[in-house]
């Protein structure tokens, strides 16, 4: 009787950090996906340099910032329909766009903040367009594989 007790009591506590891990995943996505949001929008409501930058890309930004927002309502979506494993790799693909595009983004604006040279500066501005582009399209992707 007592092994019985405590292989339910095991049991039970295995259930509990199976769940305390999954939600942990959800939320690390949630921030991910938060983070980006944040990015892009001190882009869009800025007063500093960059926004000559924002004028010039206002649109994919807001585009980017769109696509976003949609992300997150899949992540939520996502983890009211599916089992942990699917949470994990899915999780990994979030945050992995995501950290690419933040990354891109302020790589990207930092470089044209800091050139002086008119050409240079509107080359600069045309690869984060580009890049603004390729992660719109990647995010795409990712709300219609989680459909």
């Amino acid at each position: 009787m007592r092994r019985l007790i405590d292989y339910k009591i095991k049991t039970i506590l295995e259930i509990v950090i199976i769940a305390k891990a999954y939600v942990n995943i959800v939320d690390m996505a949630h921030a991910s996906v938060a983070s980006l949001t944040r990015t892009i929008e001190s882009l869009l409501t800025s007063n500093s340099p960059m926004q000559s930058l924002t004028c010039d890309h206002r649109e994919e930004i807001s585009d980017l910032h769109e696509k976003t927002s949609t992300l997150d309502v899949v992540v939520k979506n996502f983890e009211k329909n599916n089992v942990c494993g699917e949470m994990m790799d899915f999780e990994v693909e979030v945050k992995e766009v995501e950290s690419a595009a933040e990354h891109t983004i302020q790589l990207r604006v930092t470089e044209v903040v800091l050139v002086n040279d008119e050409k240079t500066h509107e080359r600069l501005s045309d690869t984060l367009a580009t890049s603004s582009r390729g992660h719109r399209s990647y995010l795409e992707s990712v709300d219609k594989d989680s459909r």
